[in-house]
């Protein structure tokens, strides 16, 4: 997980596809939302 300086989170420093922010109410389900679907440019490479 990566979270940049506004406080995004996002699966990694490389794909910039916001889950939500670290002061947001539903922090928790972010965070399961990013463990769940992980990075989109990694995916998109490991399947080729």
């Amino acid at each position: 997980m990566h979270i940049d300086t506004d406080g995004d989170m996002n699966a990694c420093p490389f794909c910039y596809k916001k889950t939500g922010n670290v002061l947001d109410d539903s922090f928790d389900k972010n965070l399961e939302t990013l463990k769940s679907e992980g990075c989109s440019s990694y995916n998109l490479i490991k399947n080729q």
